[in-house]
């Protein structure tokens, strides 16, 4: 009787519809509640073997109803049949149907406050190990997923399995794919992630051993069997790629109250120039153009750290730390541009200085300003705001050094992009009422202009001779 009774409530919850799939999960409760054991243990027999169904809403049904029985059963229940609920519960989080994953979660949140921790346990350690399989990888992180969802604190000890050295791909992933759904508890794990995972995206780590390829996905141990077998210098290890991604996905998850934390671990990888900085530039750039985040309180720091590797002598870490300076500045609107003025010319002071420590004759130019085509767009905006709309004649004054500087620190062929654009707004700028030192600032920055342009300001000859006849009659 109790098997057709099970079987009839269990048709019921199959049934598409939230209130019939409800109700029929309430009444497999109120079984539980007022029958107890002796209806429990032919219960969870009859919804084991009705979850290997192929119908996913009957899987769906049966998920209902384990949380119906688990909000009804006592604690001393609970332990006596854990052994026996958990197993639905597990494959239903790696369930292929998504309606199906978030039943099995909220089950299995039902299971966790009821007391039974050593649930977590059980069921992470299968999923984690699932990670390294691609026939399983998909499903056991989102059954990872579901239960971060309903429990965001099971994520501190999912991050230290995942980032365990040697890192694999498969946990790389992993860790950028939960990031957001921890989202809460994301925060006290920002510093080991970016550290792992910035060492790797900058090629700087050694490969797995032989023993660790165990562990590892399949393209880890093809990475590690080419390093055996001679592989080519040129070989690129595939986790770097899966390594930025995941901080990347885990940057985007920081929240408000992470932010500063993250912030703090980008400017200590800018620092690690020999190890974590390339990876770090990289993900700035990446971060600055997709986050909704609020950057411009850190843009300072960012841009001081930033400038001062672009005279660094790899050529492929100033590139990409161009990028991120070209990334951060776009970030700041046009009206506060002109409040960065200081940073960036303490920044670009700081860069020239470490230029000419190790410069070995001919004209003194920062590499970062040589590299791309427009290498100076990043900064010429800032300091032609700060011309413009500078909040006192002394910020002016430093912005129109500030030209100065970037054009005595390009190329001729760096400088031409920007000509007409510097130009004009000095011309303009310059007959306004101004101290002597802001007209002076601003004389001696055309000057440069036209030592260093040359034909570039051919248009602009009238206006200057305007300019400068006016300037000698200013007492």
């Amino acid at each position: 009787m109790w098997h057709c009774l099970i079987c009839v409530v269990l048709s019921i919850a199959a049934v598409s519809g939230e209130d019939r799939r409800g109700g029929a999960a309430r009444c497999l409760g109120e079984l539980v509640r007022k029958m107890g054991e002796r209806v429990l243990h032919r219960m969870l027999p009859i919804l084991r073997d009705t979850m290997s169904s192929t119908d996913s809403a009957t899987r769906q049904g049966v998920c209902a109803g384990l949380k119906e029985l688990l909000e009804n059963v006592t604690r001393h229940q609970l332990t006596e049949h854990l052994a026996e609920i958990l197993p639905p519960i597990q494959t239903a989080l790696c369930d292929e149907d998504p309606a199906v994953r978030e039943a099995a979660g909220a089950a299995f949140g039902v299971l966790f406050k009821g007391g039974a921790h050593g649930a977590v346990e059980s069921v992470v350690p299968s999923l984690l190990n699932g990670l390294d399989s691609p026939a399983h990888a998909s499903q056991s992180l989102e059954g990872l997923r579901v239960i971060l969802s309903v429990r965001p604190q099971v994520f501190n000890g999912v991050v230290p399995k995942l980032l365990k050295q040697p890192v694999s791909s498969a946990g790389l992933r992993a860790v950028g794919q939960l990031a957001a759904t921890a989202a809460p508890v994301l925060l006290h794990h920002i510093p080991a992630i970016m550290s792992t995972c910035l060492t790797l995206a900058s090629g700087h780590a050694p490969a797995p051993s032989a023993a660790a390829s165990r562990r590892t996905s399949m393209d880890d141990h093809n990475h590690h069997a080419a390093a055996v077998n001679g592989g080519n210098a040129d070989h690129h290890d595939p986790r770097e790629a899966a390594a930025a991604e995941a901080a990347l996905a885990t940057a985007l998850a920081a929240d408000d109250d992470s932010l500063h934390v993250l912030v703090a671990e980008l400017l200590k990888g800018l620092e690690d120039v020999a190890g974590r900085a390339l990876g770090t530039a990289t993900l700035i750039a990446a971060y600055a153009k997709a986050s909704k985040q609020d950057l411009q309180p850190y843009v300072d720091e960012l841009l001081t750290s930033l400038v001062l590797l672009l005279a660094e002598d790899d050529d492929e870490l100033v590139m990409r730390c161009w990028s991120a300076c070209e990334a951060v500045t776009s970030v700041v609107p046009k009206e506060d541009q002109a409040s960065h003025v200081g940073a960036l010319k303490e920044a670009l002071a700081g860069a020239k200085e470490k230029e000419r420590r190790k410069r070995r004759g001919g004209p003194l130019h920062l590499r970062g300003l040589l590299l791309p085509n427009k290498a100076l767009a990043p900064f010429v905006p800032i300091y032609l705001q700060g011309v413009l709309q500078g909040s006192s004649p002394e910020v002016r004054e430093a912005a129109a050094e500030g030209l100065g500087e970037l054009i005595s620190l390009t190329s001729e062929d760096g400088l031409k992009p920007f000509v007409v654009s510097i130009t004009g707004p000095l011309i303009r700028i310059i007959g306004d009422r101004f101290p002597p030192a802001t007209k002076a600032a601003i004389l001696v920055t055309l000057g440069l202009l036209i030592r260093r342009a040359g034909a570039g300001l051919k248009p602009f000859v009238p206006q200057l001779q305007t300019t400068f006849l006016k300037c000698l009659n200013d007492p």
